[in-house]
């Protein structure tokens, strides 16, 4: 009879999960249909369980409960989501919202942080003399860009300020093209991955007129090539050329 079947069930990550006593991670949550939340209800209940409806009986007419799945004592649940003020954002239900212990993470800003993203990802891959260099040229870059450029609240680059999204954007370009284009001085890279982190399209969507975003584009340039060594100082000023 199974192997004639068209079709068999089999149990997706939450269930398997709820079995084993595994830990779920939910990212986005706030982005799932109404439908699916809905059903995790009476999975975040104390009973800790849901009924797989779909998955129906074995066609023999015998009584089946291994559609009533029950978690593991060790079972966890986890979720993300942004803010629901962002764009394109929801809020979460109050029902479900309730069922969860929430946690606010702000953004990170701190240096420190920063910099062991960065130490996680450059220093994997590139050689030692490359790292400590290209570390804390970036780390200076940020710092510099976000207090100098949009640090004012009046000032109208204060949309610009560089997230730690944008800082690994970077770094993962730098390492990639590192390996993959040999040809490339590795301040070359440097700066190749600045303009495609953020220099090429600055201000587009955020209604900065072009003198200011070229304002802004032309006082990066500068704050780049300082940061370069002499050697690579004209090679750089060609990638770095609107």
């Amino acid at each position: 009879r199974r192997h004639t079947a068209p079709f068999e069930w089999c149990d997706g990550p939450l269930v398997t999960a709820m079995r084993g006593g595994h830990m779920v991670l939910l990212d986005e949550m706030s982005l799932a249909d109404d439908a699916v939340l809905e059903r995790l209800n009476s999975v975040l209940e104390p009973t800790r369980t849901i009924v797989l409806a779909e998955k129906g009986d074995d066609g023999l007419g015998l009584a089946d409960t291994s559609h009533i799945v029950r978690g593991h004592n060790n079972f966890l649940i986890f979720a993300t989501m942004n803010p629901g003020g962002d764009f394109g954002k929801r809020e979460l239900s109050p029902a479900l919202r309730s069922r969860f212990t929430e946690i606010w993470v702000p953004a990170i800003k701190d240096p420190k942080d920063i910099d062991l993203v960065l130490s996680s990802i450059l220093l994997s891959k590139l050689p030692d003399h490359h790292f400590s260099a290209l570390r804390i040229s970036i780390l200076d870059y940020v710092l510099w860009f976000n207090s100098s450029l949009c640090g004012n609240s009046s000032s109208p680059f204060c949309d610009l300020v560089l997230s730690l999204r944008d800082v690994i954007a970077w770094a993962h370009f730098v390492v990639e093209a590192s390996e993959r284009i040999h040809s490339l001085d590795i301040w070359e890279t440097y700066c190749h991955g600045a303009c495609l982190m953020h220099l090429d399209g600055l201000g587009l969507g955020t209604g900065l007129s072009t003198i200011d975003a070229e304002m802004a584009r032309s006082s990066a340039f500068d704050f780049l090539l300082s940061q370069v060594p002499n050697s690579s100082t004209l090679s750089c000023r060609k990638t770095l050329q609107p």
